[in-house]
C-alpha cells in the first residue's frame, strides 16, 4: 500500500535565488513530499531543477509537468491538473508504486473524482496567500460535512499557515498543502517546521 503524504510543499511558480539550496534543507528538516510546479519551464528547465536537488530525495518530488521526467528521476510520482480522464493512461506509464494526483476547486467534482487519485487537492480553503483575491468558494462548515461523507485522500490548499492548519485537521482534511507561507516567509525551513509542529 502507498504511503500517503500528509504534509506537502509546492514550489514557487517562478525560480528563486537560493531555491535549490533551501529545498535541501527543507528535505533535511524531515519534509515527506514536495510538488515541482513551475508553469512556465520547458523539459531543460525542469531536468536543471531535479538535478539541483539531493538524489536521495527524488523519491519524495513529484511532478506537476513534462511527466515522462518522473520515471526517468525516479520521482514519487505525478500530479494532473484539470486532466481527470487521463488519470489511467498516467498510471499504467508510472512503475508500480508511484502516486498520481490531482485537483480541484468545486465540492462536487471533488466527489466525482477523488477516485481516480492517490490524492486529490482541494483549494482555496483559506483566502490564498500567493494569489491575492483567489477566496474560498465553500464555507467551513459545507466542507466540514462533504468531507465527511467522502471516501479519499483529500489533500487541503490555499491560505494555510501555521495558525490554520489546526482548521484543516478539524474540518476531516487528511492532510494540507502549503506554498505562500513557506516561500513568502522570512525564513521558508523555519516556517515549515511551524506548520509541521502544529500539524502533529
Amino acid at each position: 500500500m502507498k504511503n500517503l503524504p500528509r504534509l506537502i510543499v509546492l514550489s514557487w511558480p517562478e525560480s528563486l535565488p537560493g531555491e535549490a539550496e533551501t529545498v535541501r534543507r527543507l528535505f533535511d528538516r524531515g519534509l515527506p513530499t514536495y510538488h515541482l510546479r513551475k508553469p512556465g519551464a520547458d523539459r531543460t528547465e525542469m531536468e536543471r531543477h531535479l538535478r539541483s536537488l539531493p538524489r536521495k530525495c527524488l523519491g519524495r518530488v513529484v511532478l506537476h509537468s513534462h511527466l515522462d521526467l518522473a520515471g526517468e528521476f525516479g520521482l514519487q510520482g505525478v500530479h494532473l491538473r484539470s486532466q481527470h480522464g487521463k488519470a489511467a493512461g498516467a498510471r499504467a506509464e508510472l512503475p508500480p508504486g508511484r502516486t498520481i494526483s490531482g485537483s480541484t476547486h468545486d465540492l462536487q467534482e471533488l466527489s466525482e473524482v477523488a477516485g481516480l487519485y492517490d490524492y486529490v487537492f482541494f483549494s482555496p480553503v483559506f483566502p490564498s496567500l500567493s494569489k491575492p483575491g483567489h477566496e474560498p468558494r465553500f464555507t467551513t462548515e459545507r466542507i466540514t460535512r462533504h468531507l465527511a461523507g467522502l471516501a479519499g485522500h483529500v489533500i487541503a490548499l490555499g491560505g494555510v499557515t501555521a495558525e490554520n492548519i489546526g482548521a484543516v485537521k478539524e474540518m476531516g482534511f487528511q492532510g494540507a498543502a502549503v506554498l505562500g507561507a513557506v516561500w513568502q516567509a522570512a525564513d521558508p525551513v523555519l516556517a515549515w517546521q511551524e506548520i509541521e509542529e502544529q500539524w502533529r
